[in-house]
């Protein structure tokens, strides 16, 4: 018997035509494999499109930082999505993942959020890393927040009640991701925080994730939780309609109890729940948003 998340899977692109058609199919093809995608399957199918569409775009702004090893490349692509991004609410954008959003949300969002993710990211171009946890949760709140600001329009909940639940995601990614980011160029862990525990960012692969490393993930981790628990904290009409941003909460936690209970060794590899694992705590995130 199929699992009841998956007897309502996203709609196939089938029924547009021409680049909404493509626009769909690229939305879909972004969003596989993410922790969006089995939120996105906690929605009401009319609403799946959308919140799909809006990931894509979202996502697409977002590796800009993480893919663009030139600084000046970066800046230049973020210019270039800042005009597409008013292409989407006043024009005729180019970029299939803003046609997807042009087609399917336009009328339900502001462009506002995403606004601040580009100004934040061009922030994190011209001055890497974090001085401080306020910097990096700052950040967090422009980045992962715009996300759960543009999803929340869509869900009709206030997102002004759910402002500090992307810090709570962006900080879980920070860990989850250290890794990766490390073996790049790029360290996201706040400076002074660091300094406190006697860690160089120069060296952080070669010292390996010794006691104060796992000190300042463990004290991140704990920090991280107090956001997503937000949800939890909200009326029962509005978690209802919230159960995308439960279950996508529900997923940064197992992940970071999974990194918890190997040691927080991010360093030598990463975590991943397994697709299986993620379907069942976007059903349980479904029945949690659903109670009252």
């Amino acid at each position: 018997m199929a699992h009841p998340l998956l007897r309502h899977a996203l709609p196939s692109a089938k029924s547009a035509d021409g680049p909404v058609a493509q626009a769909l199919a690229y939305s879909r093809a972004k969003l596989a494999g993410s922790d969006f995608h089995y939120a996105v399957l906690a929605a009401p199918s009319r609403l799946r499109p959308p919140l799909a569409a809006v990931y894509a775009l979202w996502r697409e702004l977002d590796e800009i930082a993480e893919e663009c090893r030139d600084p000046t490349v970066a800046v230049h692509k973020l210019a270039w999505w800042r005009g597409e991004i008013d292409a989407i609410f006043e024009g005729r954008p180019r970029h299939p993942a803003s046609v997807a959003v042009h087609a399917l949300a336009r009328k339900e969002i502001t462009r506002a959020p995403l606004q601040r993710q580009l100004d934040a990211l061009h922030r994190s171009l011209s001055s890497p890393g974090f001085d401080d946890i306020e910097a990096l949760e700052m950040h967090a709140r422009d980045t992962d927040g715009a996300l759960v600001a543009l999803a929340a329009r869509l869900l009709a909940v206030p997102d002004a009640s759910l402002a500090d639940l992307g810090v709570g995601l962006r900080l879980a990614r920070v860990i989850a991701g250290l890794g990766a980011d490390a073996r790049s160029g790029r360290l996201a862990l706040p400076g002074d925080e660091l300094a406190r525990r006697g860690i160089s960012p120069t060296d952080l692969l070669r010292r390996g994730d010794g006691e104060p490393l796992r000190d300042l993930l463990g004290a991140l981790h704990r920090r991280s939780l107090a956001f997503l628990d937000l949800p939890a904290s909200l009326p029962s009409s509005e978690r209802t309609r919230l159960r995308p941003l439960c279950v996508l909460a529900a997923l940064a936690r197992a992940t970071l109890e999974e990194i918890a209970r190997d040691g927080y060794r991010v360093l030598d590899h990463g975590v991943e729940l397994t697709p299986l694992r993620k379907l069942w705590l976007a059903w349980k995130g479904c029945r949690a948003g659903a109670r009252g």
